[in-house]
């Protein structure tokens, strides 16, 4: 979960160099029901948008846990990428490769444990 302040609430945790509020919810969960329960708690899917958040990120991506969805879909407009937000993915990516690649049937941003996109 994302939380943008100005506070982090009871349960998330400030990452300094960003100042967001950062929560993991170890429960699978599909990508809807993430971001309802993100929504629940006033707060977004983890919006991923340079290098250090996707590092910060990919510590939660550990263990048994193979992947984590971010906030990231293309459910609006197939192709166009946007955080959970709304704002368009355009200045940076981590997508493994060959990957976006799954059409109408994944619309969904999944992060691997190498921190990598699918």
């Amino acid at each position: 979960l994302l939380h943008s302040g100005p506070q982090c609430p009871d349960g998330f945790e400030v990452h300094d160099p960003t100042g967001r509020c950062y929560k993991f919810v170890a429960e699978s969960l599909s990508w809807g029901a993430a971001f309802n329960v993100c929504a629940e708690a006033d707060s977004f899917l983890a919006r991923v948008n340079n290098k250090g958040v996707n590092n910060h990120v990919q510590q939660f991506v550990s263990g048994d846990m193979m992947e984590i969805w971010v906030g990231i879909s293309d459910s609006e407009e197939e192709g166009t990428w946007r955080y959970s937000n709304g704002a368009k993915v355009v200045n940076w990516s981590n997508w493994m490769e060959g990957a976006p690649d799954g059409g109408v049937e994944e619309n969904c941003v999944s992060m691997k444990q190498d921190g990598k996109w699918n």
